[in-house]
């Protein structure tokens, strides 16, 4: 009695431990998992830690395409133009100063994807925190922007693998 208890426990931990994530996709090097919940920028980062994850960090074009074609597929059958990734804006009185919350590498040295005009902290003060902004655009659909880190929206995590 005792041991189907427990096994009927830990499925349980199991079923819910991934009940607020989509199912993982993996792709060269990293598995992606996009949120079911929505949270703002700092407990998103919370949240994919505590999962043994980190907040997307995209280095090339691959990773950008691989992240994007995975948001299409999560993301087309819902209402929602933004979601969170891993880059913030290191030195707040110094725009442009994004770095990755991974390996904290200056966003500039590597591969940028900015919607024209950005990061530009918009009509925004605070846009310290990085978006893929998914709203059907000519000029900005699925392009990286500044927004609002107390801003709850869905957002994406990630786990480097070997």
């Amino acid at each position: 009695m005792v041991t189907h208890f427990l096994v009927v426990l830990f499925l349980g931990y199991l079923s819910l431990s991934h009940a607020d994530m989509h199912d993982k996709q993996v792709f060269k090097g990293k598995e992606i998992y996009i949120s079911k919940v929505k949270k703002n920028w700092f407990d998103a980062l919370d949240y994919c830690i505590k999962k043994d994850y980190s907040l997307l960090t995209i280095k090339s074009s691959e990773e950008n395409e691989n992240a994007l074609a995975a948001i299409k597929k999560i993301m087309e059958k819902k209402d929602e133009d933004h979601i969170w990734i891993g880059g913030f804006q290191f030195q707040p009185d110094k725009p442009k100063t994004y770095r990755w919350v991974q390996n904290l590498r200056k966003i500039v040295d590597v591969f940028t994807d900015w919607a024209p005009g950005e990061p530009n902290h918009g009509r925004q003060i605070n846009e310290f925190c990085m978006e893929i902004f998914t709203k059907k655009s000519a000029n900005i659909d699925m392009k990286w922007n500044d927004h609002v880190c107390s801003k709850e929206q869905y957002f994406i995590c990630e786990k480097r693998i070997k």
